[in-house]
């Protein structure tokens, strides 16, 4: 009888954790996403992004321009130490933050190129894109302006998992040697400290880390000479909430015809050759199933 007893209280215990696991409200699928049915906007940030500063800035304007009042859900930190690799957030992540936690996801990079186009997500759709952010070649040597300007005894930093460390290799094979660098902000530091004189860089990254290049010898520009090399920047948005993704682009519309999305990224001090606000017209390339949805996060 006693076992019995035992054998009972064992199993209801064990369909008890398994029902809190599947119940959790980081459980994947989500058995009880929140009916949210209050006024505000909510907003999630990754303080690990560099811009995650004018990423709230814009957010804030979204909210008041649909009228309404805007939270925030931090994400993640910034980390300890931005230099190591940080792996970027998964489809599993977003999918739950924007089921639970909130309503938009702000700051996402989206190619402009539908070749370079991230996977389509039919749980998540894109917002139109608000600004523009672009890779820059930095260079303590004035004569260069661009990657054909290198010879075979040059060596130019990349980040190692990047886009132009990829185009770089298929593109330019033995051109100039490569240096792989495990993160953009410790080639960017690399850059600084004269580690090594030139790199293709995320501009983002490398501004955040050398907010005033010329006081450390370097000269910056945009890559011209690869393709993809500028980026739009958006919100994602879950796929069941269309009538939220047409507000918000009403209101970054409306935001881009009056110059604010410009006015931010300037008083964020990020330089306006590489942080250029989207054209109000610009949208994400269409995918295989022609929906402007993403999935990604972090560098490029």
């Amino acid at each position: 009888m006693i076992r019995s007893i035992l054998a009972a209280v064992v199993l209801f215990a064990a369909a008890t954790a398994a029902q809190a696991q599947s119940e959790s409200p980081l459980a994947y699928p989500f058995p009880k996403g929140n009916l949210r049915t209050g006024p505000e906007v909510t907003f999630c940030l990754d303080k690990r992004n560099p811009t995650w500063k004018v990423q709230k800035a814009i957010a804030r304007e979204i909210a008041w321009q649909m009228g309404r009042p805007a939270k925030f859900h931090i994400h993640k930190e910034a980390p300890d130490d931005p230099t190591r690799f940080h792996p970027a957030s998964t489809r599993q992540e977003f999918l739950v933050l924007l089921a639970n936690y909130c309503d938009a996801y702000m700051g996402l990079p989206g190619s402009t190129t539908a070749a370079f186009d991230y996977p389509a997500d039919e749980e998540m759709l894109a917002s139109r894109p608000y600004y523009r952010a672009s890779f820059v070649l930095v260079s303590r040597d004035p004569a260069v302006d661009t990657l054909a300007d290198f010879e075979a005894g040059d060596t130019v930093g990349f980040q190692g998992r990047g886009v132009p460390y990829m185009l770089a290799v298929k593109m330019r094979p033995d051109q100039f040697a490569i240096d792989r660098f495990q993160s953009s902000a410790a080639l960017a530091d690399a850059l600084k400290t004269g580690q090594v004189d030139h790199g293709v860089v995320y501009g983002p990254t490398f501004f955040d880390r050398v907010p005033k290049p010329a006081e450390h010898g370097l000269r910056v520009q945009r890559v011209t000479s690869l393709p993809n090399m500028d980026w739009f920047v958006f919100a994602g948005i879950r796929s069941d909430r269309p009538t939220l993704r047409q507000k918000v682009d009403e209101a970054i519309v409306a935001l881009l015809q009056r110059g604010r999305i410009g006015e931010i990224l300037e008083q964020h001090g990020w330089p306006s050759d590489v942080f250029r606000p989207a054209e109000i017209e610009a949208k994400l390339p269409e995918d295989d199933f022609g929906e402007r949805s993403q999935d990604g996060g972090g560098d490029p």
